[in-house]
């Protein structure tokens, strides 16, 4: 899940940045 988080997508980071 580290790699979704590092992605440079603003609409992932938020729902992975609960990690």
């Amino acid at each position: 899940m580290e790699l979704n988080y590092k992605v440079p997508s603003f609409s992932a980071n938020k729902k992975y940045k609960r990690i």
